[in-house]
């Protein structure tokens, strides 16, 4: 069960259920290695799980695409690709106490793609990188002050 965050992550999987704030059909395509499919766009922190796995465990649109069932991607945007050509039935939940969301499930191949990370992740990946630049008695002089 892996979670991807960065951009360009994906998941690809016979049934998947996806969680977002705003999940907006986008268009059909004729996509090269998949065939004619439905795209849609996914906005507003959400996030998209494998729930059945493809059979064979091959990848089909993308070589490091996650595969396992629990395997999912988490951000702020992403799109999906599905072979069900008829509109997915999309339907408001509780995702927190609070919050709603809306949600659906797809039962045909299912790719899905991170486009634009959390802002949080970003930041933390940067923070890290400028701390690791700071080694030894650098770093701990920098804690002291």
């Amino acid at each position: 069960m892996a979670r991807c965050y960065l951009v360009g992550e994906s998941i690809e999987g016979l049934a998947t259920e996806i969680f977002a704030k705003k999940i907006v059909f986008n268009a059909y395509l004729n996509h090269p290695i998949i065939g004619r499919s439905s795209q849609y766009k996914c906005e507003r922190d959400g996030y998209a799980e494998i729930s059945k796995e493809l059979d064979p465990k091959k990848h089909r649109v993308k070589e490091t695409s996650l595969l396992n069932i629990g395997d999912c991607i988490e951000s702020e945007k992403f799109i999906i690709l599905t072979l069900e050509i008829s509109r997915l039935d999309v339907s408001k939940s509780t995702f927190s106490g609070r919050h709603n969301c809306n949600h659906t499930k797809t039962h045909k191949f299912t790719f899905g793609a991170i486009t634009v990370p959390f802002s949080h992740i970003i930041s933390a990946i940067i923070n890290k990188a400028e701390q690791r630049k700071i080694t030894g008695k650098e770093w701990t002089q920098k804690l002291k002050r």
